[in-house]
C-alpha cells in the first residue's frame, strides 16, 4: 500500500511530464511541412505558415507594408498574416523569421508581393492562436514567388 506522501510525489512527477512533453509539443511548432497550415510559436509571438501549395495557380492582389505585431502575431499593415510554406523561425528577440525567396525579416521591415485577403478564416484552419486577430487576414507570398 502507497503512502500519500508516495502518491503526491508520483502525481507532481506526472503532472511535471505532461507540462515537459505539452512544451515539446509548443515548441516545435508546425511549419506546415505536411502540407498542413502551421502556426510556430516563438516566445510570446505565432507566426502563421500557409499550407504548401496554396499559392499554386494563385491569382492574387498585390500585398504590401511593414512588418509588426498585430496582438500576438506577426502583421502586414495591420493585417494578420500568413506567411509561405517553409517559413521558418530564425531568431525569438528580435523576432526574425526567414521567408522563402525573401529572406530574412523582422517588424520594421517593408515588404511587398501578392496573395489574398480574408475577413473570415481561411478554409485550411480551423482556429486562430489566442492573441491573433481574425478582423483582416492576408495569406502573403513575396513578389518572386508570384
Amino acid at each position: 500500500m502507497r503512502t500519500a506522501d508516495a502518491v503526491r510525489a508520483s502525481s507532481r512527477v506526472a503532472a511535471r511530464m505532461l507540462l515537459v512533453g505539452a512544451a515539446l509539443l509548443g515548441a516545435s511548432g508546425c511549419s506546415g511541412e505536411n502540407g498542413d497550415a502551421g502556426v510556430i510559436k516563438s516566445g510570446d509571438s505565432f507566426v502563421l505558415v500557409a499550407p504548401k501549395g496554396y499559392d499554386d495557380n494563385m491569382v492574387g492582389v498585390g500585398l504590401f507594408g511593414v512588418v509588426g505585431p498585430v496582438g500576438n502575431c506577426l502583421r502586414i499593415e495591420g493585417a494578420t498574416v500568413f506567411w509561405p510554406h517553409g517559413t521558418r523561425v530564425v531568431s525569438e528577440d528580435p523576432l526574425v523569421i526567414d521567408v522563402p525567396d525573401l529572406g530574412e525579416i523582422q517588424q520594421g521591415d517593408r515588404v511587398s508581393g501578392g496573395g489574398h485577403t480574408y475577413s473570415s478564416l481561411p478554409e485550411f484552419i480551423d482556429e486562430m492562436p489566442s492573441g491573433c486577430s481574425t478582423e483582416k487576414i492576408w495569406v502573403f507570398y513575396p513578389e518572386d514567388t508570384q
